[in-house]
């Protein structure tokens, strides 16, 4: 399971807010700030940017306001939860620190270039960056503890499966082949020639113009209903297995003559293939609920009108 670790993003120590710095959240006995929000806010925007490919600047990070509350309410929660782990000694050392400050900064030519790369990446400073990683760690370390203290049973597994086997379900798929011929004339010529018993792969080798099916002998696979254009399918279904259209059916690309070849009906992905995937979304939703709860235990208020 990937967890959405947001508190990655925390840049600024958590102070009372003084002066004309107004507060934006209040989590516990901790006040988070606009000055704090506004650090936040551009470590995020840089990395929003960057995963799009888009230069960051100042008009390109407007672009990305409407994230702002959303941000806010994701800060709160993680500060919540770095409250609990701190109090249950799970606070990352010095040194623990250091080491991955030091790790990052090996890959880099000189302090210069360290320097650069901070502040490419939307970190302001070197004072910002140490308290990212102290954040991280000490969430990462709660986090990993915790998972390992939730146990998903089998039976409980077994018992969401079958309340909601319908979203492993699998649609009935129709498998067909056809020739794709140019005019009603070709079509006919075609059918005739099937009745009098030549195979249907020969004679979609020798007249399709379907260029992605003649080479297979007509064959197009199979697939629910929806993927095929609507003409086409109309008459597809209406046929029995190995049944022939007994006329051409016209569509925006030519001529068909359809031949359904099989009918694969709707079928649920056993409990044993899909368990993994349920166990992990399982888990995720579990942690998030604890978060939840975490956040409604310290005491979360939030001042988006602050930001």
């Amino acid at each position: 399971m990937r967890l959405i670790l947001w508190i990655l993003c925390v840049l600024a120590p958590l102070t009372l807010a003084q002066g004309a710095d107004p507060v934006v959240a209040k989590v516990g006995k901790i006040n988070l700030t606009r000055a704090y929000f506004d650090l936040q806010w551009e470590y995020f925007t840089h990395q929003a940017l960057i995963r799009q490919g888009i230069p960051y600047t100042a008009e390109a990070a407007e672009t990305l306001k409407d994230f702002k509350p959303r941000l806010l309410e994701r800060l709160a929660k993680d500060r919540a939860v770095i409250n609990v782990a701190e109090r249950q000694g799970f606070a990352a050392s010095d040194a623990a620190v250091n080491e991955q400050i030091d790790a990052v900064r090996g890959r880099f030519e000189n302090e210069e270039a360290f320097q650069a790369g901070l502040k490419e990446a939307g970190l302001r400073d070197l004072a910002g960056y140490r308290l990212l990683v102290y954040e991280a760690l000490t969430f990462n370390a709660f986090m990993d503890d915790l998972v390992g203290r939730i146990e998903i049973s089998v039976p409980a597994m077994k018992v969401l499966y079958y309340l909601n086997r319908a979203q492993f379900s699998r649609p009935a798929r129709y498998c067909s082949s056809h020739i794709l011929v140019e005019t009603p004339a070709q079509a006919q010529a075609v059918l005739t020639r099937l009745a009098k018993g030549e195979a249907f792969e020969a004679l979609a080798k020798e007249f399709s113009i379907d260029p992605g099916t003649q080479a297979e002998g007509g064959d197009l696979g199979c697939y629910p209903l929806g993927n095929l254009i609507e003409p086409f399918e109309r008459a597809m279904v209406r046929l029995k297995v190995g049944e022939t259209t007994r006329t051409p059916v016209k569509t925006e690309f030519g001529y068909h003559i359809i031949r359904l070849n099989k009918v694969e009906p709707m079928a649920y992905a056993p409990f044993e293939v899909v368990q993994e995937s349920l166990s992990s979304n399982l888990l995720e939703s579990t942690i998030d609920k604890l978060i939840d709860n975490y956040a409604r235990l310290e005491g979360v208020q939030l001042f988006p009108e602050n930001l």
